[in-house]
């Protein structure tokens, strides 16, 4: 094949760098430097491709290895679809090759070989949270205490162990050569003195105790048939080195293609190496300028050193560079090889990116004095766009770490704009779905912590005093006794203290029996707390995901979380949590809620792994961390906290003479690329200038291979732009005491031509940020004087016609002074959020003063029971038809007759009357988007069905008596939907359906242009609307 008919089946031409890539001879290995953005994925289906209409492999020949299923995915399918066009009319299906992620192979492999190593073919792969759970219980029934390894919880010693047991496993080093290793310098140090000597001793002491649960841990692994993903690759290698299986998969595989090989670890390229070395045609495709992964086990060394590994005999690995970025804007491509130039000159062969777009792109650098400052500028920049016009899943904001994440995420849903949970940790603070979780933790386990979260919330909003009341009340039901009053911090802390389950004293006790001495309006409170705990408790004997369904219907969050100006966001939460949930569920036996929220707390620590897939919902912001954002693209990307300690991290890498779940750097495999001990090797050694000076040597080795990783995840996040790129950092942070300066990404890229300059802040303030006096809401001394002065009580010495004419002249009096007062009040501009519900967007048509007051000063919901009936009735139609979205598949009905709802029944037995019961929706409960006026609608159509003549009837139940719907909200409904399967609005009916008596009502609907006239760029002046 030649280039002119690639460039036919491939639709587009191929540059000189892809076709050389592509049509490379099979001589022997290859490694392909393929730059960020520049089709890598395109240029592995096609080499696949040409190589096998060339007649040179047959397609099932074909090995391509990858790191995640979506990637595995995404390569197989454009691999098969360019195959497909190679089949004349009448041939039967070309065969296919082989996709994989490593891991899978490797469990292949096992699966076929095992028993060549005495190992376990049939052998189970656990989870990372699995393996955390399982490493737990191991160090808990270990004979190593806390105490020796200079620690307090059971929970860092496991974490130590699961590290250090992953690292050996990697690098295929036995337990036993640690030890041998640690003792040799043991010995070596004995003579040495200074505090970098005995740290270092009781490093490699800690690390040889250690070393034996790790045989533990992996000794219990194996009596139950189950691998660690570090298991697997280490067998692996093991399996790989027995020449029946070389020989028979070099005969299987004539061609290997493997991507992502910088993220690759030392054992996957030994077991690659073991099978596909010595010559034979290996494509190792990957950038160095983008490993990123190095703090999970991945080794830049393997595609630094892939000439070396895989050449042999006389055989040259060749080497091919893809240097033309066909995604990003020239400008985004000069800031982001100004920003790697360092680290770019530690990888020989690769090249700076060059544009293949003839788009400059625009680039913003800015730096704040405070991150406040900078967060509000990154909000107001995130709305600009969204009002020119950028989609919401377009936009992206990459952090450094989970902190920044949740911080900027609560930022923009506080602006109303949507965001997307990219990461399990994103999801679980979320408020909706802390107070999910807080109460399955109150009523599983009576948790002190989340019940103190869920009794001072906005909900209930029990006081410190109060607090301080059940927490002496608590100590008094478990028959302790303290002198004096109670103090609120002494006694709540001694409540929530983290201490022997069993001696533990259970605020909820208190809550239940709060004793004489708490006022009567907390009282009433907790009563109908408690209640509701009580209604939800029987749903826990159903498992998890019908307790969470009935907490968030008990609790009101069903209802509440669809108002307010963000609804959508809200929604997604709850949703995302539902995700969790059902992932949980699909992969555990176990359905009970403590089972969940155990696997919970460890699956928290693992969040940051690069192979966890998390669900991304919605049209929405995505913010997340730079990690999760490799591989990902977006129009417009910010970069925000670019500050020094932040961005470049000051958390660098621990050294290994210091930290015992460390693998000494001698022992590991890629050691040639490492910080080395001067005068030390796995051998042993000596330290002839003392080992105080080989210390500090090591130190700032480890420090220079940091900012090299600093480095690497920079030119990863701004080479996720297409578009438009906004880069930004600050002086002072919220709680620093002296001020962050910004870092050299922030500087570099400011002084890149062409770059747009915002806000630029020379200088910090000389001191910290504080809270201006202005900001805060002092009382006014005259309403503190008018308070003191009606306490005094009225002269009763007054006739009533003196008194009447008094007072008047009070009310005359107050009137001008509520004028005089409210005139002085600062005005405040109370603007629509960018993306609104359609019932928000209706009262800002119909009522914007009342609608301003909200969003100026919003107040705690609480949900009335016509709209939790509402939300009820809505809920059990969708679970008739078996599309479910927040509420449990059960009978509501029945439950509705069981809880004495009477005006429940009512509705359903209503919509039974209704030709709608008949029939089946196409879509329940599905969301649809409209923007107006600069603004994105979203709403939930309550049902879609499709008429046998293929039209389109959107339908809205109504469960009030009157029938006062707005015809607004059917047309932004009809209009969503018409958009969504390619039609013309007016050729889609709707209706409203009063389910009470059954009545469709078809109202005239206004056109979004009568929409946009009517809500313009709506928008209230408040007075005094901030106060």
């Amino acid at each position: 094949m030649n280039r002119e008919q690639l460039t036919g089946l491939l639709g587009f031409a191929p540059s000189d760098e892809q076709w050389a890539a592509i049509s490379a001879p099979l001589d022997g290995p290859m490694l392909v430097l393929a730059g960020a953005g520049s089709g890598k994925t395109a240029v592995m289906s096609a080499r696949v491709v040409w190589l096998v209409a060339s007649g040179l492999v047959a397609a099932d020949q074909v090995l391509g290895l990858t790191f995640t299923n979506k990637a595995a995915g995404e390569l197989s399918s454009r691999i098969r679809a360019l195959l497909a066009l190679l089949r004349e009319p009448g041939q039967d299906d070309i065969a296919e090759p082989t996709i994989s992620t490593y891991h899978a192979f490797a469990m292949d492999l096992l699966s076929q070989w095992a028993l060549l190593i005495g190992g376990e073919p049939s052998a189970a792969l656990l989870t990372p949270t699995d393996l955390a759970v399982d490493t737990y219980r191991a160090v808990a029934r270990s004979h190593v205490s806390c105490e020796d390894l200079g620690t307090a919880t059971i929970s860092t010693v496991s974490e130590r162990v699961q590290s250090l047991d992953e690292e050996l496993s990697e690098h295929l080093i036995t337990p036993q050569d640690l030890r041998t290793h640690d003792a040799r310098l043991i010995e070596a140090l004995q003579a040495e003195t200074g505090a970098d000597a005995r740290d270092a001793i009781v490093a490699a002491r800690r690390r040889i105790l250690i070393s034996h649960v790790v045989e533990e841990v992996r000794a219990d692994r194996a009596a139950k048939g189950v691998v660690s993903f570090a298991d697997l690759m280490r067998l692996a290698v093991l399996v790989t080195q027995t020449p029946p299986v070389r020989e028979q998969m070099r005969q299987r595989y004539a061609v290997v293609l493997v991507d992502e090989y910088q993220d690759t670890s030392v054992a996957q390229r030994l077991m690659l190496q073991n099978l596909y070395g010595q010559g034979h045609p290996l494509t190792a495709v990957g950038d160095p300028l983008q490993a990123i992964y190095g703090w999970r086990g991945a080794s830049v060394a393997n595609i630094d050193g892939f000439p070396e590994h895989f050449g042999s005999g006389g055989v040259t690995a060749r080497t091919s560079t893809l240097s033309i970025n066909r995604r990003s804007g020239s400008l985004i491509l000069d800031v982001a090889n100004e920003v790697a130039s360092d680290v770019r000159s530690q990888h020989p062969g690769v090249q700076i990116l060059r544009p293949g777009t003839e788009a400059a792109g625009e680039v913003t650098a800015a730096l704040f004095d405070t991150w406040a400052d900078e967060l509000d500028w990154l909000v107001a920049q995130v709305l600009a766009q969204i009002h020119q016009g950028r989609s919401l899943d377009q936009i992206a904001v990459l952090c450094r770490t989970n902190d920044y994440v949740r911080m900027v995420g609560q930022a923009l849903r506080d602006a109303g704009i949507p965001t997307a949970a990219a990461s399990l940790g994103s999801v679980l603070h979320l408020p909706e779905v802390v107070e999910v979780l807080s109460l399955l933790r109150v009523l599983e386990t009576a948790d002190n912590g989340a019940l103190v979260r869920l009794l001072t919330g906005p909900q209930w909003r029990i006081g410190p005093s109060d607090l301080a009341l059940l927490g002496a009340r608590a100590r008094e039901l478990v028959g302790s006794s303290d002198d004096g009053e109670p103090d609120f911090q002494q006694a709540l802390q001694q409540a929530v203290a983290d201490v022997d389950p069993v001696d533990v004293v259970s605020l909820l006790e208190a809550v239940y029996d709060p004793g004489p001495a708490i006022r009567d309006e907390a009282r009433s409170r907790l009563r109908e707390f408690t209640a509701e705990l009580d209604a939800m408790r029987p749903a826990l004997a159903a498992g998890v995901e019908e307790a969470a369904h009935r907490v968030v219907e008990i609790s009101g969050l069903g209802v509440e979380v669809r108002l307010g100006p963000n609804a959508a966001s809200r929604i997604d939460g709850l949703a995302a949590l539902f995700d969790v949930i059902a992932g949980y569920r699909n992969a555990h036996d176990d359905p009970s809620v403590g089972a969940f929220l155990r696997w919970l707390n460890f699956a928290i620590r693992l969040d940051e792994t690069p192979d966890t897939d998390f669900p991304i919902r919605g049209d929405a912001v995505r913010v997340m961390t730079v990690h999760r954002a490799k591989g990902l693209e977006w129009e417009c990307v910010f970069t925000p906290a670019l500050s020094d300690g932040v961005f470049p991290s000051s958390q660098g890498r621990s050294v290994w003479t210091r930290n015992y779940k460390c693998l000494p750097y001698p022992l590991r495999g890629d050691r040639s690329r490492l910080p080395a001990l001067p005068g030390w090797s796995s051998a042993g050694g000596a330290f002839p200038n003392g080992f105080k000076s080989a210390a500090a040597d090591l130190k700032m080795q480890y420090k220079q291979q940091d900012a090299w990783e600093e480095n690497r995840l920079a030119y990863v996040a701004l080479t996720r732009a297409r578009d438009v790129l906004f880069t930004s950092g600050h002086w002072w942070s919220a709680s620093s005491s002296k001020p962050r300066t910004p870092s050299p990404y922030l500087l570099a890229v400011r002084d890149v031509p062409g770059v747009l300059m915002d806000t630029w802040v020379e200088e910090p303030s000389p001191t910290p940020p504080v809270l201006d006096a202005g900001d805060v809401d002092w009382p006014r001394p005259d309403e503190v004087f008018v308070s003191v002065a009606a306490s005094e009580g009225v002269d009763e010495s007054l006739t009533l016609a003196e008194s009447a004419r008094l007072d008047r002249m009070d009310a005359d009096i107050e009137a001008v002074i509520a004028r005089e007062y409210e005139q002085s009040l600062p005005t405040t501009q109370v603007d629509l959020p960018p993306v609104v519900s359609t019932s928000l967007l209706m009262r800002a048509a119909s009522d914007p003063q009342s609608l301003a007051l909200d969003l100026a000063r919003p107040m705690p919901y609480v949900t009335p029971d016509a709209a939790r009936r509402g939300t009820a009735f809505h809920e059990w139609v969708a679970a008739s038809h078996e599309q479910l979205s927040l509420l449990p598949d059960w009978d509501l009905a029945v439950d509705a007759e069981r809880a004495g709802d009477d005006e429940l029944a009512e509705l359903i037995e209503g919509y039974r009357r209704t030709v709608y019961s008949e029939m089946v929706p196409v879509h329940a409960e599905t969301e649809v988007s409209v923007r107006i006026a600069g603004l994105v609608v979203r709403g939930v159509i309550d049902a879609v069905f499709q008429h046998p003549d293929g039209t389109w009837e959107v339908v809205d139940w109504k469960t009030n008596r009157e029938q006062t719907a707005d015809p607004v909200q059917l047309a932004i409904y009809r209009v969503g939907w018409a958009q969504r399967v390619g039609v013309e609005p007016d050729e889609v009916l709707t209706a409203f359906v009063y389910v009470r008596d059954g009545e469709v009502v078809r109202p005239a609907l206004p056109s979004i242009e009568d929409i946009a006239s009517r809500v313009g760029a709506v928008s209230a002046v408040v007075s005094g609307g901030s106060q």
